[in-house]
């Protein structure tokens, strides 16, 4: 009767498939740093006039001339154009860059963006509209408090000796008491850094 019963490795083969995995590891990073300078090099370029990201949002603008009362531009049109291929987020930031070229590049200046994703992103949440205190409705009481008393603790979010385990948790805590959400909290703090690690 053969053996079915399968072989453990041994601590050599073990420790040799550590240092591959290791290796391959340290290879697709220095591939991934490779490219992301390759990446910030050609999204300058994209972003010139005569660039991808500014002649593909002038196409775009000018065939929504040519089907106006469409609010997409037709696929046939797209495949007459030879762009059918790019997606349909990318011809959409790229028609936002066009229409805002001005503006975003002098918000731009010197920082430096590997996508044009990241740069909406930034653009976005640098130029939201703040809101102002006359817009927020005054918060309503539950029946029978006392608005003399309050028992929420007082925030130390910021406050020296606060650790970043501290920040991040008294954060959490302060927009699910507001109700706000999370996930698109984050997003914005992602492209916050983002765009800070860009300087």
């Amino acid at each position: 009767m053969a053996n079915t019963a399968k072989t453990l490795p041994t601590q050599v083969e073990v420790v040799n498939k550590i240092n591959t995995l290791e290796a391959e590891g340290l290879s697709i990073k220095e591939l991934d740093q490779k490219r992301d300078k390759t990446r910030k090099s050609w999204f300058k370029e994209d972003i010139k006039i005569d660039g991808i990201a500014y002649r593909l949002g002038k196409l775009m603008v000018d065939l929504r001339s040519v089907e106006p009362t469409k609010k997409q531009i037709s696929y046939d049109l797209k495949v007459q154009c030879n762009i059918h291929t790019f997606d349909r987020r990318y011809t959409s930031l790229c028609e936002w860059f066009f229409n805002n070229y001005n503006q975003v590049l002098t918000w731009k200046g010197k920082r430096v963006f590997t996508s044009i994703d990241a740069l909406r992103k930034a653009y976005d949440l640098d130029n939201k509209p703040k809101a102002s205190n006359t817009d927020t409705p005054p918060l309503k009481e539950a029946k029978g408090t006392d608005s003399t008393k309050s028992t929420d603790k007082v925030s130390d979010l910021g406050q020296s000796g606060a650790s970043e385990k501290d920040m991040a948790i008294a954060i959490f805590n302060s927009l699910q008491k507001e109700g706000k959400d999370i996930k698109k909290f984050l997003e914005n703090f992602k492209a916050c850094i983002d765009a800070s690690e860009s300087f």
